[in-house]
């Protein structure tokens, strides 16, 4: 077969908040129907709340209390090893157990079995229902959180990671995508019909083949879209204004295991990762400095999509200069965006007696980035159904808080992992504490 075979095979869904089709197939994504049942029919699917590269999200009844729960169903592949050892069981249930203050911040993982079927044997975690992702309510560029609220979820978050860290957790992927809003407690006791009536019911597209082909068993015969951000956002009383920490698939306790393979979101990897291959809870650190930011300002640091590492030691180098060594010798583009000392390299501009040298790219930094918040926004944002959790259009940081939190970014976010601020340090910051004023500058 072809290399782009597969990637025809199909036609394309009606809309595009769905995994790939192309993630269907033998040892990948499980193909998972709308009123599935598992355990002999104690979990029934209702509806679907996301998807990722390895598992989907789906929104069941558990009939043995009535209760609303999460399912995620991994993909066959990623389900081999034994659920003792898969971090994202073991993990939140070792949280739970050792940690009894960060219940409340963490999901609880309620069950997990074993599923087999014409894509492999999967694995099934039960967990609480919540909410959406921190990304997702954010919906950039249109939205970002209320002030206070951004720094609220900000602290929640510190909190748990320095809990954590203490007891010897590494999380190991801490992004927006992995922080979840709970949902409020009379959501949980739901019948269908509210689920519908709140969140909308399910939009599906049936998966049809371009040549007229029957599915083969392993491929679905519809694609399922999570419910909407804009269902959550506009559903009032639906969601609270706290947050979970979730995905521990990188997570470890005291050491890596002897396979661990860092895999942090591209734009929330530390240096250490990228150079050295070696994530600690230096690197959480690093990460939720970038989440910081995003949470704040309703945009990451550094791009989201970037397309490869050397993009992003590049924005790197620009933001915070250059690379300590042996990191710079080993960075293979530094001579073509830059100077020996870190600085952008020079290009001729201009013609004749004005011909002049410049950057060939503007430095950036951390301070400039958040004096940008609130005055770059897209002008095609509106302010209808932003939902009370949503900061207003144009809403600047005051220079007071462009100061105190630059410079907890700063310690943060510093090159080499022993030069950075501890958890511990970074919940007892001012920024989480001080009255800054709302206005424009």
């Amino acid at each position: 077969m072809a290399p782009h075979s597969h990637l025809d095979r199909f036609y394309e869904p009606h809309f595009d908040d769905v995994e790939r089709l192309q993630g269907y197939q033998h040892g990948g994504f499980a193909p998972i129907s709308l009123g599935q049942e598992f355990v002999n029919g104690r979990y029934k699917v209702i509806h679907k709340l996301g998807y990722g590269g390895f598992s989907t999200v789906w929104l069941a009844r558990d009939r043995s209390n009535r209760g609303l729960v999460a399912l995620k169903i991994m993909q066959a592949n990623a389900s081999s090893k034994p659920s003792h050892e898969l971090a994202e069981i073991h993990i939140p249930r070792s949280l739970h157990t050792m940690l009894p203050r960060i219940q409340d911040l963490s999901v609880d993982v309620k069950d997990n079995f074993k599923v087999i079927m014409p894509s492999g044997e999967h694995q099934v975690i039960v967990m609480q229902m919540a909410g959406p992702s921190l990304f997702d309510i954010s919906d950039f560029p249109s939205r970002r959180l209320r002030a206070d609220l951004a720094r609220r979820v900000a602290y929640q978050v510190a909190n748990a990671l320095h809990q954590m860290h203490g007891a010897g957790f590494v999380h190991g992927d801490l992004t927006t995508f992995n922080i979840l809003f709970c949902v409020s407690d009379s959501v949980y006791g739901w019948s269908d019909q509210d689920v519908y009536d709140n969140l909308g019911r399910p939009r599906s597209s049936e998966v049809e083949t371009r040549s007229g082909e029957k599915l083969a068993p392993h491929e679905p015969t519809c694609l399922v879209a999570p419910v909407s951000s804009s269902e959550w956002r506009n559903s009032q009383g639906v969601l609270q204004e706290g947050v979970v920490i979730a995905d521990f698939g990188q997570s470890y306790f005291r050491q890596p295991p002897s396979d661990y393979r860092p895999g942090a979101a591209l734009h929330c990897t530390a240096p250490e990762i990228l150079f050295d291959n070696r994530a600690g809870p230096e690197a959480d650190v690093w990460s939720f400095g970038c989440t910081i930011f995003e949470i704040r300002a309703g945009s990451p640091l550094f791009d989201w999509l970037l397309g490869s590492r050397s993009a992003l030691v590049k924005l790197m180098v620009r933001m915070f200069g250059r690379l300590p060594d042996p990191w710079w010798a080993a960075y293979e583009d530094r001579d073509r965006w830059f100077q020996e000392n870190g600085e952008p390299k020079l290009q001729s501009v201009g013609k004749g007696h004005t011909k002049r040298l410049e950057p060939i790219f503007v430095k950036l930094s951390i301070v400039k980035e958040l004096r940008a918040i609130g005055s770059t926004e897209n002008d095609e944002r509106t302010d209808s159904g932003l939902g009370p959790m949503i900061e207003p259009k144009g809403v600047a940081l005051r220079e007071e808080e462009v100061q105190s939190l630059g410079d907890l970014l700063g310690k943060m976010l510093r090159y080499r992992p022993q030069d950075r601020i501890t958890m511990e340090e970074v919940i007892s910051h001012p920024w989480f504490t001080t009255t800054f004023h709302p206005g424009t500058n």
